[in-house]
């Protein structure tokens, strides 16, 4: 410590050795020494009173930056950033903070970064969303290039949850990011209503979307088609899909623009259609994309028991009962032990029903393989 204060003595030119007389010498040494002792609130004090008595001191500018943490470890981020927003003119100006600690900047820099995500995180937890934005927009404007994505994200789902919060002032909230964030906002809240099930409210969201970013283009034709389809509107989907196959033949999505254009000639009643794009799906998929491939290849099934060809469905199936895919396992060998019974061999339906019960509890076909269990314990000892 001492060799601290004598660094920053010498370095404005003041003293060569610490006078054990001054007041700033006696404040920071007092105030670093609480630091090290983690006696956070002794160091604030010290600090604090560095600050306000010798503002001119050479100890002040490292002081106000070490209050300022201080204050951030106490939750105090509001009196953080004020303290750091009126010292950084101060800061960017002074050969003292540089020659001693090139860094200091940097440091400071980073506190208020911090100070404003606090305050951001804070006012979300009040579900003060207004606020949260305006902190969140505070935080992209003063950030690095690196931090701007997460930072974006966040303003976002701050956004998000407003609208959530307060429906009737979705547009008002939506309206308050960033332009360049708007169709993001949007995007994101109409995902969220999807999986609360509210299709229409999440049409209503995405129908002001005029230049959607390109990155997400498929994403919102897949979006919008699911709410076509959970409407009955197989033949208004078709179109989009088999379009947004031809635009996007190399995006990421297009296993889902096929899985839906399949769901459509399924609607249609047209089998042969819908078993191409399947496979086609089951061909390229990756191999780690269980979930896709088991959907597929359950899908695929169904295809083949809606013609009645019981057989051909239970090859289908038996592809998602062998990917660790546990919901569509259980949904897999649903339909195998369905088609066993329609072959007329009961007995090989009830191990699949015992199995989908033991090695499936939470899935949505375990009830109704136990409820065939039961019916069919009961025509087999008949």
């Amino acid at each position: 410590m001492a060799v601290l204060v004598c660094a920053l003595l010498l370095v404005s030119g003041v003293l060569v050795a610490p006078p054990a007389d001054r007041d700033d010498v006696t404040l920071y040494t007092r105030a670093a020494t609480a630091i090290d002792q983690r006696q956070i609130d002794d160091a604030v004090e010290f600090l604090n009173r560095l600050v306000e008595q010798s503002p001119d001191s050479p100890f002040a500018e490292l002081a106000a930056i070490q209050l300022a943490e201080c204050w951030l470890i106490q939750q105090q981020p509001q009196r953080a950033l004020q303290l750091l927003e009126s010292w950084q003119p101060r800061l960017k100006e002074s050969r003292t903070l540089m020659r001693l600690d090139d860094k200091a900047q940097q440091r400071a820099d980073k506190l208020q970064q911090r100070a404003i995500r606090q305050l951001a995180t804070l006012a979300e937890s009040q579900q003060d969303y207004s606020a949260a934005i305006s902190w969140w927009k505070k935080a992209l404007a003063l950030a690095s290039e690196a931090d701007r994505p997460r930072l974006r994200t966040e303003i976002v789902r701050s956004c998000i949850r407003a609208c959530q919060s307060q429906p009737e002032l979705t547009e008002q909230f939506i309206l308050s990011v960033p332009e360049s964030l708007v169709a993001s906002a949007r995007f994101g809240l109409a995902e969220a209503q999807r999986a609360r099930g509210d299709v229409h409210r999440a049409r209503r969201t995405l129908k002001p979307l005029e230049d959607v970013p390109q990155d997400w283009q498929a994403c919102l034709i897949v979006r919008r088609c699911e709410a076509l389809l959970a409407t009955r509107q197989a033949r208004a989907a078709r179109p989009l899909l088999q379009a947004a196959l031809r635009d996007h033949a190399d995006d990421a999505w297009v296993h889902e623009l096929r899985y839906l254009l399949a769901r459509c000639w399924i609607a249609e009643i047209n089998f042969e259609q819908a078993t191409y794009e399947l496979e086609q799906i089951l061909a390229s998929v990756p191999a780690d994309n269980w979930t896709a491939r088991a959907r597929a290849a359950w899908t695929l099934g169904e295809v083949s028991f809606l013609r009645q060809r019981y057989h051909q469905a239970i090859q289908a199936y038996k592809q998602a009962i062998d990917l660790p895919a546990p919901e569509w396992q259980a949904r897999a060998l649903l339909q195998t032990a369905r088609c066993q019974e329609l072959l007329g061999n009961h007995s090989a339906a009830v191990p699949l029903y015992e199995r989908i019960r033991k090695e499936f509890p939470e899935q949505d076909a375990a009830p109704l393989a136990v409820e065939r269990i039961a019916r069919l314990e009961v025509q087999i000892r008949q």
